[in-house]
């Protein structure tokens, strides 16, 4: 079993709540990467557990058309199941997480980066916004955001 940390951007300014009012992640949610590196994600399988950070923005729509993200890990989860679904902006939906835990104070990037080994202000980047981590920071990251 392997363990990721993916990166989301943050919801749309009009994105209906679930039918109970509950947050975003009540539901299952997705991995995208895009298309020209979605290769790198092969070893990605069932069962894998997954990070999901939260960004501030996004930098392909206006700031008027989503709400202002966390910049953090809002949730984790587990992969239910892989898929390589392409879709039309160029990206690939490489499998569907089970959200097990939802913080909606989530755990911020200054507290994040110290359990990966980076500097406190360092950006979260990845290869197609996705990346391996290993399963002592996954850990840590369970134990915060769930505390």
């Amino acid at each position: 079993m392997q363990h990721w940390l993916t990166v989301h951007y943050p919801p749309d300014m009009n994105l209906d709540q679930t039918l109970d009012g509950s947050h975003a992640y009540a539901r299952d949610t997705g991995i995208w990467v895009p298309e020209k590196w979605a290769e790198r994600f092969d070893d990605l399988a069932q069962d894998d557990l997954v990070a999901i950070y939260q960004a501030k923005y996004d930098p392909s729509r206006p700031r008027s058309a989503y709400r202002r993200g966390l910049g953090g890990v809002v949730a984790i989860g587990r992969v239910k199941k892989r898929v390589r679904k392409k879709e039309d902006s160029g990206w690939i939906k490489l499998a569907v997480v089970e959200v097990s835990a939802y913080n909606p104070d989530g755990l911020p990037r200054a507290e994040l980066n110290p359990m990966l080994g980076y500097q406190a202000n360092a950006r979260i980047r990845g290869g197609g916004g996705m990346r391996k981590i290993s399963h002592s920071a996954f850990r840590k990251i369970e134990a915060r955001l769930r505390a």
